[in-house]
């Protein structure tokens, strides 16, 4: 249970449009900031799928050139095996034959892996059409060629029928690179093509973010100007402390410096009053931060509700101490409501934290006056005031110093 309950009433003029203002502002700045998160969502989303299409992009270019090196690979390979046939055909040496044989083996091995990743990477309906049209010829050459190289390695007397055969090889031969010099061909034309799409797609993907982003920009500059005006006014009129629901000190010090230079123009007094709650942080440790609030609470409506004037007002200056404001007010007639201030506190009967001054929270306060002057400005005569409610504290706390 706290120490006390308080209904809170505040009674300052136009407190009510005070909070609907308050309210407001957070219905601005929702918006604002979904706003905020929608234009944000969709600049990454476009950055991503820029990305991705660069991506995908830059994957086709890759895989165009190692096709072209894959092609390369296909006419190394059969260049090689010709190479290794001729040298077969010249030497008697059995052993260098096998050895002859083995690599003939392995280039038939890097002709066939290569051929296989083309048609695997390839969508290319050309590039698959010349390879139909090469596997047609390697399907006639190739028994033709490995009877002879198996013939050779196992040191078969070459017959007149293989003659034959081995004529027919060379025309097959002769077919094969051909088909192959188009295939090289395609592949690069293809390649080049792939390069320079790349290179379009990299200016039409800048020209597609610059795009992008122009409408982001312009779309949050549209809602913004919207935006702007409503929220800087409704931002002024936030004025309300959130807990005790009294002006706050961004209020105080816009109507203190209007009502400074109201009184230097009608030569009147201003009086200012800060009042700061005693031993207010032993009042916490002993009842815990929830009652403390409440007791904040307590003060500002007791303080709001001893000021009778419309042009009087209280607000909080921060933590536990407030500041009261009095225009038009000589030093007695501020000191008369000063000590109602101080006694009214006292009399609510709110548990003190510390008794070693009363069992009742009470407050300390400090008074300045002054009629406004050209020499003198609104923060020295605040600081009158502090250096009074210090003499306070230091004079025993609960009482009024001016």
């Amino acid at each position: 249970m706290l120490p006390f309950e308080v209904n809170i009433s505040v009674t300052l003029i136009d407190k009510s449009s005070f909070i609907m203002h308050a309210r407001s502002k957070n219905n601005i700045v929702l918006p604002f900031i979904l706003l905020v998160i929608s234009l944000s969502i969709f600049a990454i989303a476009l950055i991503w799928q820029i990305n991705r299409w660069s991506i995908a992009m830059h994957k086709l270019v890759e895989d165009s050139n190692y096709q072209l090196e894959l092609v390369y690979i296909m006419d190394s390979s059969v260049s090689s095996r010709a190479f290794i046939i001729y040298h077969m055909l010249l030497t008697d040496d059995i052993f260098l034959r096998d050895q002859y044989f083995m690599q003939y083996m392995e280039h038939s091995v890097h002709y066939i892996d290569a051929r296989t990743k083309i048609l695997h990477l390839t969508k290319n309906k050309e590039v698959l059409q010349n390879i139909a049209l090469l596997d047609q010829i390697v399907r006639e050459f190739q028994p033709l060629s490995d009877e002879l190289v198996y013939s050779l390695r196992d040191n078969i007397t070459i017959t007149p029928k293989r003659q034959k055969a081995l004529h027919k090889m060379q025309q097959l031969h002769t077919q094969i690179f051909k088909q192959l010099d188009t295939l090289i061909s395609l592949q690069r034309r293809v390649t080049r093509e792939s390069s320079l799409s790349y290179a379009n797609m990299q200016n039409n993907l800048w020209i597609t973010a610059f795009i992008g982003f122009s409408v982001i920009l312009l779309l949050g500059v549209f809602f913004a100007r919207g935006l702007s005006l409503r929220y800087y006014q409704l931002e002024k009129m936030t004025v309300v402390d959130e807990l005790t629901q009294i002006p706050n000190r961004r209020y105080m010090d816009d109507i203190l410096n209007v009502e400074w230079y109201r009184c230097m123009r009608q030569q009147s007094p201003l009086s200012v009053l800060l009042v700061d709650i005693d031993y207010f942080k032993d009042f916490n440790d002993k009842f815990g931060h929830q009652a403390g609030d409440q007791c904040l609470i307590s003060i500002a409506q007791i303080l709001d509700d001893n000021l009778k004037r419309a042009s009087d007002f209280v607000a909080r200056y921060g933590g536990e101490e407030f500041i009261v404001v009095l225009p038009h007010t000589t030093q007695n007639d501020a000191q008369r409501i000063a000590e109602g201030l101080v006694t009214s506190v006292r009399e609510e009967h709110i548990p003190a934290g510390n008794d070693s001054v009363s069992p009742w929270v009470t407050v300390s306060a400090g008074l300045a006056s002054i009629i406004p002057n050209e020499t003198d400005n609104v923060l020295q005569l605040i600081k009158a005031a502090d250096r009074k409610l210090y003499k306070a504290k230091h004079k025993g706390r609960n009482q009024l110093v001016i």
